[in-house]
């Protein structure tokens, strides 16, 4: 039933988009430039160029690479009239990669074009803090004090998840956490150093441990389970020897056999031998 609902949401899209176009509103896409991304090629001389259409069928679609960078050259295009209605008919879409790739296209664009008022119209649609974080991250990029004024307006929640990425555009380290902790103060600091610390777990599990390090040992200890997965999954044999070296003896064992449980689930066989 689930499946089918989902279905008949992006068949709503896609129909909702070819409604646009029959209604004459396709000025918020360049011309067909655009349609050449998407085919390969220019379109025949006189051709109506349907690039709303393109966008939601390249979103509705399977997304890779090619894919990708359509989605985020059709979106660089569009004005905000374009990109709301876009982005509304996106959100319809079931929960697909092609839906999350076409809500960050558009959602960047827009923080581009009008940061305010992107995230007030992102209100409107209800979405969860996780699909804004393009917006809030470009936004940071661009005028950072402005972001962390609208990070101080957002319940706890959000704010968590959007000022952990906006640590992407303005540092994710002690000055960094420092700006985003002063400008909300509704986030808890020691649950905001953690979920900042685990962010570099998959680039930087060293870093993320050594943040981790920095609080006290009793907030701590909660978060090594999820560092020991990410890193284990990366080089185990790197994390074991990263947790051999921890100086709380508690800490240290904590690690160590948090690594071994997420060893032995990801790789049963190695992990007994």
């Amino acid at each position: 039933m689930r499946r089918t609902l989902a279905l008949l949401g992006a068949g709503a899209a896609l129909g909702a988009a070819a409604m646009y176009f029959a209604s004459g509103g396709d000025e918020g896409l360049g011309g067909p430039a655009a349609s050449a991304l998407v085919t390969g090629g220019p379109p025949p001389i006189g051709e109506r160029v349907p690039r709303s259409i393109d966008f939601l069928t390249l979103a509705a679609g399977s997304v890779g690479i090619t894919e990708r960078a359509a989605l985020f050259r059709l979106a660089a295009e569009a004005d905000p009239r374009t990109i709301e209605s876009l982005a509304e008919q996106a959100a319809a879409l079931p929960n697909i990669e092609g839906r999350r790739v076409a809500l960050e296209a558009l959602f960047a664009r827009y923080a581009e074009l009008d940061a305010p008022a992107a995230a007030a119209f992102a209100r409107t649609l209800g979405l969860p803090p996780a699909v804004l974080k393009p917006l809030y991250t470009t936004w940071a990029r661009k005028d950072t004090r402005a972001a962390l004024r609208a990070l101080g307006e957002l319940d706890a929640r959000s704010a968590l998840t959007l000022g952990v990425a906006m640590l992407d555009a303005i540092g994710n380290d002690d000055l960094g956490i420092a700006r985003v902790l002063g400008a909300a103060p509704q986030l808890d600091g020691d649950r905001f150093r953690i979920e900042a610390a685990l962010s570099k777990a998959a680039e930087d599990p060293a870093a993320a441990l050594e943040s981790l390090l920095a609080l006290p040992p009793s907030k701590a200890g909660t978060a090594l389970e999820r560092l020991a997965v990410i890193w284990a999954e990366r080089d185990v044999q790197g994390a074991l020897a990263a947790a051999e070296e921890v100086a709380d003896e508690n800490l240290r064992n904590q690690l160590k056999g948090a690594v071994m449980r997420a060893w032995t689930y990801s790789d049963p066989e190695a992990a007994r031998a």
